[in-house]
């Protein structure tokens, strides 16, 4: 399953910057490959994440959103561009 959006608008900005990144005693703080995704621009926010060990961040270009649900990892770590962005949380295998 993938969670995210193909234009990454937030706030007054269609450029924010997208980062990978973990909590740390209750700060985000930029890793690579962290578990949150924090899109940022100016005073706001959008943190995504998942509590499933196995999900993956994932960064893209502008509207290129078959490029996002084709992919279940990304190489990378920090965008200020205009972009495409997910959590991908795979499921397993479904019971037909």
């Amino acid at each position: 399953v993938w969670l995210g959006t193909s234009d990454d608008w937030i706030g007054s900005s269609d450029q924010p910057t997208k980062e990978q990144g973990s909590f740390v005693a209750g700060s985000f703080v930029a890793t690579a490959h962290g578990n949150v995704l924090r899109v940022e621009s100016g005073e706001e926010a959008v943190f995504v994440f998942s509590p499933q060990e196995s999900h993956a961040i994932i960064l893209q270009h502008y509207g290129n959103w078959p490029a996002v649900t084709a992919a279940t990892s990304s190489d990378l770590e920090r965008s200020t561009s205009d972009g495409a962005y997910a959590i991908y949380v795979p499921l397993g295998p479904l019971a037909a």
